[in-house]
C-alpha cells in the first residue's frame, strides 16, 4: 500500500507537499501470482468542494414517489448522497 499527496487538478502526479488530496493505492497478490490493484483519491474536502478541472454534474440525493390507483395520495421517501456536505 501507498499513499502519496498528489495535485488536484493532475491526480497521477505527486504533489511534493500537502495538497488537500491523497492518493491510496493497494496493491495485492494472490496465492496463485495474480496482482490485483485499487486507487482510491481521499480529499481533506468533500469531493464537491474540490474545483473540477471539467464541467460536472453530481448526484446529491435521490427521492421515489409511489402510487397505487388514482384517487391514493402518493407516499414518498428519500436519501442524501454521502460525501456531500449540507448547508454550505
Amino acid at each position: 500500500m501507498t499513499v502519496a499527496w498528489v495535485n488536484p487538478v493532475a491526480p497521477n502526479t505527486t504533489a511534493g507537499s500537502e495538497s488537500g488530496l491523497k492518493r491510496i493505492t493497494v496493491v495485492a497478490t494472490s496465492a496463485g501470482g495474480a496482482t490485483f490493484t485499487r486507487v482510491a483519491l481521499r480529499s481533506s474536502s468533500g469531493m464537491m468542494e474540490l474545483r473540477s478541472p471539467v464541467n460536472s454534474s453530481y448526484v446529491v440525493g435521490l427521492e421515489a414517489k409511489l402510487q397505487v390507483g388514482t384517487q391514493a395520495s402518493a407516499g414518498s421517501d428519500g436519501t442524501a448522497i454521502g460525501n456531500h456536505t449540507s448547508g454550505n
